[in-house]
Order: structure tokens, then C-alpha cells, then sequence
């Protein structure tokens, strides 16, 4: 069954990205100087499970990171308590989720009740936001960009499954260039997503529709819009970090899937997306008993 899609509105959260904000810490900010610097490669690449380090979370220990990519920019938080960041105007440009780590372990002394990543117009601002808001204290890290089109766009769709077994949740219709990717989890108590190895959601075609498929205990949404060039899709189980090849012309990297048991509290401990600081590639991290897929496209 469908279910809403959060925003955190028991406070107004903090802004952190592009300033100097109590989350922050000297390590951080110089993650942020090193990394946001524009990627212009164009060639293509393998996948490749032993991709070198230099990607952000080995170097961030709380706070915001933004790096620029051609024709866009990524932007992850990495936090203990609720914040949000600014992926662009939502008249021109459609947001999706790039990564999730740490803990979505709900607490009593959350103030929204729940714990997520969630990447979604700010329909005050009319800005696609990222939020991620974790219980207080407690590691949550999550990443999202946009990606600038808005043809033949499908705003978020949630799906609610908490039992044994799957469902899915129509998105809307196949099309010729329509791409879905996921643009949110997370969890409540009523629900207690992602607490299993084998909890999972992916969007998928299924006959003439987009669908957004749960398995096991799930709170997630998704969304689609037009894409140039389908580049390729890879998933990975289990620790590993796969490249997905050069960044440049456009290219862009996002999560279609993601499932296991969010409930470490460690920021490098989930899947993430970035572009490598030293390879120049995009990567997929994924942990021990998480699973993510990622396509890139342009």
C-alpha cells in the first residue's frame, strides 16, 4: 500500500550547505574545499570491484558535501541531528537519491518519529531539498543531486510494506527515455524498515509500467524522468566498491535499489555514490550485508 512521503516539520532544519554551520567540523571542511572541483572526463569505463579509495565517506565525519560533476553538483549530509540541502529549482531540474549509510533506527526521542533520506520539492521554496534526519545522536548519512530535466517527469510515489513477501506500487508508463530512480527511505516504529539483509527496494519495468517494488519490511519512494542515453546498470552485494566509469558530458549516477539492515551507527556503513577524488570515476560503496544498484545515464 502507498503511504505519505515525510518531510521533517516539527522544526525548521538547518541549512548547511555552502557555509560555516555548527554541524561542521575542521574535517569536514576540508573534505568540502578538496572535493568541489568540476570533472570534465568523457570516456567511458568497466566495472571494477577493487576501485581506489578517495571517496567521501573515509573522509567526512559529520557535516554537508558538495561536488561538482558536469552538469551538476552531488550533495550528501552527514549528520546526528535533522539538516537539509538545496539540490536545485524544481522548475528545471528532478532530484534522486544517490546514497544512504548509517542508522535508521528509530528512537523515542525522535521529534518527527521516524529517521530518513529523502530527496523531494520544498513546495514552500519550490527547491528540490535534500533532508536527512536521523534520531538525535545517532549517525545518519544520506546523498542526492538532480538531474536537469523535468520531461515526462513522475513526482515521488511511496511504497508501505511491512509483511512477508513483495508488492509493488505503479510509477507510471514506460516511455521511449523515462528513467526511475529512487528518491527516499526510511523508517518508523510502527514499521521497522530496513532492519533485515533482506529487505530491499528497486524500481523496475514491469510489462508497460514503472514500478517501485518492496520486499520485506520497507518505507521508500521513487520517481522518473526523461534521460538522453541509458549508460548501464550495476549491482553489487556484500562490501565492495565498483567503478562506474569517467565522469563528464553529463553524465550522472543514481540509485535504482538499495536493501539490507540499516542499523549501524557509522556513516561509511550503507551504499553510497560519489565521484572518486582521485580516479576522476564515479563508484558505488556498498557494506557488508547492503546491496545497491546504480545506474548511470546522461
Amino acid at each position: 500500500m502507498t503511504t505519505f512521503i515525510p518531510t521533517p516539520s516539527f522544526t525548521k532544519l538547518p541549512s548547511v550547505v555552502g557555509t560555516t554551520h555548527a554541524l561542521f567540523n575542521s574535517k569536514a571542511m576540508m573534505a568540502i574545499t578538496m572535493m568541489a572541483t568540476a570533472l570534465t572526463s568523457t570516456a567511458s569505463g568497466c566495472i571494477d570491484p577493487e576501485a581506489a579509495d578517495g571517496d567521501i565517506a573515509d573522509s567526512v565525519e559529520t557535516g554537508s558535501v558538495a561536488q561538482h560533476f558536469t552538469g551538476g553538483l552531488l550533495q550528501w549530509l552527514f549528520v546526528t541531528q535533522p539538516a537539509q540541502a538545496d539540490l536545485g529549482a524544481s522548475s528545471t531540474v528532478t532530484p534522486f537519491l544517490n546514497s544512504v549509510a548509517g542508522s535508521l533506527v528509530v528512537s523515542a526521542s525522535s521529534p518527527s518519529g521516524m529517521a530518513g533520506v529523502v530527496t523531494r520539492e520544498d513546495t514552500s521554496t519550490h527547491k528540490n531539498t535534500l533532508y536527512v534526519w536521523p534520531s538525535p545522536g545517532n549517525q545518519l548519512g544520506g546523498g542526492g543531486a538532480s538531474v536537469s530535466s523535468v520531461a515526462n517527469r513522475i513526482l515521488p510515489t511511496s511504497i508501505d510494506h511491512g509483511t512477508s513477501g513483495s508488492s509493488s506500487e505503479i510509477l507510471g508508463p514506460t516511455t521511449a527515455h523515462r528513467r526511475c530512480f529512487l528518491t527516499g527511505v526510511w523508517n518508523d516504529p510502527t514499521h521497522e524498515a530496513f532492519r533485515s539483509s533482506t529487505d530491499l527496494v528497486q524500481t523496475i519495468p514491469s510489462g508497460s509500467s514503472w514500478v517501485i517494488k518492496a520486499t520485506g519490511n520497507v518505507l521508500a519512494a521513487a520517481g522518473c524522468a526523461d534521460v538522453t542515453t541509458v549508460l548501464g546498470q550495476v549491482t553489487w552485494s556484500g562490501a565492495g566498491t565498483v567503478d562506474l566509469g569517467p565522469a563528464g558530458a553529463g553524465k550522472f549516477c543514481f540509485l535504482t535499489a538499495v536493501g539490507g539492515a540499516f542499523r549501524t551507527n557509522d556513516w561509511n556503513d550503507g551504499v553510497i555514490i560519489s565521484v572518486n577524488q582521485l580516479t576522476g570515476h564515479w563508484q558505488m560503496k556498498v557494506s557488508a550485508g547492503k546491496i545497491g544498484t546504480a545506474e548511470c545515464d546522461i
